[in-house]
């Protein structure tokens, strides 16, 4: 097995020793996504809607991040019923089924960039031209369909069941987007279509800043997971209203981090390995240098 470096290998936060058991932000963020998507369905002059339908992309890469926290367990941490519920919904209405994410990513982390990292199977044909970033709802899709067909490689055999619930889910979630296009095709384009078209470009450095540069070493080789990564730094209310989606580096040191308590962690893991934060700017500066990332 290869020597993954494990939240163990660090010293433990000293502000958050353990996992915050309060729900009440997780379900604070669901309210008001739904509150501003209720916004946007029941202005009486949608021309109005311009704001509501950007602050609805910012929550779309909420989705994003509130499956990836559903996976682990961590969104609503006081049912885990309700919370398996949440991430099914959430990753469905973003193309994804989240039990083959779940999978997937879990074995993302026990072989980060390593030759076996599942990443890997996604990424290795990334365009290399800037010009990515126009068709970034484009590349959702392809990441979305990806996942969603490598089920029968890290599904194992006694979750298939799950998973097919999981695929019912996504089926019944999409043909109600289309029923809903068909029938009020301007709320749909405002309140989903249009905002998931602006997570993907909202989202887009904040996933390339996952990993980016990093070295892919073999499975046997020891991975530092503090730093294959950077952690963007952005204000913090915009932070918040993405789940701090762009703290990706505080995750893979301690997965078990909830999104609310992603920005204490940052400071205490940029006290530990520093130099891996960076601003917005000078990601996308650096990332129109050196070009998209690449798997290899």
């Amino acid at each position: 097995m290869p020597s993954v470096a494990q939240p163990a290998d660090l010293p433990r936060p000293q502000h958050i020793p353990r996992p915050d058991t309060a729900d009440w932000p997780s379900v604070l963020y669901l309210t008001l996504f739904i509150v501003n998507t209720l916004i946007i369905l029941n202005n009486p002059w949608p021309i109005t809607n311009v704001l509501f339908v950007i602050l609805q992309g910012f929550f779309f890469v909420g989705l994003l991040e509130m499956t990836h926290q559903c996976v682990h367990h961590a969104f609503i941490v006081s049912s885990r019923k309700l919370n398996e519920a949440v991430g099914l919904v959430a990753a469905a209405l973003i193309g994804i089924n989240m039990v083959t994410y779940r999978f997937f990513h879990l074995e993302h982390h026990r072989h980060t960039c390593d030759t076996d990292d599942p990443e890997g199977h996604l990424y290795a044909g990334s365009p290399t031209g800037r010009w990515f970033i126009g068709g970034a709802p484009i590349a959702h899709l392809y990441v979305a369909v990806g996942i969603n067909g490598l089920a029968g490689r890290y599904v194992p055999k006694a979750k298939r069941g799950q998973w097919w619930r999981a695929r019912l889910v996504v089926f019944a979630v999409m043909s109600a987007l289309v029923v809903w296009a068909l029938l009020s095709p301007i709320s749909f384009l405002q309140a989903y279509l249009v905002p998931l078209c602006l997570f993907a470009w909202f989202d887009f450095f904040f996933s390339q800043a996952e990993h980016y540069g990093a070295s892919i070493r073999s499975s046997d080789e020891s991975c530092n997971v503090a730093g294959v990564s950077f952690d963007i730094r952005v204000n913090r209310w915009l932070s918040h209203l993405m789940l701090n989606r762009n703290l990706h580096r505080v995750h893979h040191v301690w997965p078990r981090t909830r999104w609310y308590e992603s920005p204490v962690r940052l400071e205490e893991l940029d006290a530990l390995q520093p130099g891996r934060v960076l601003s917005f700017g000078r990601f996308a500066k650096r990332w129109w240098r050196e070009g998209p990332r690449l798997w290899g």
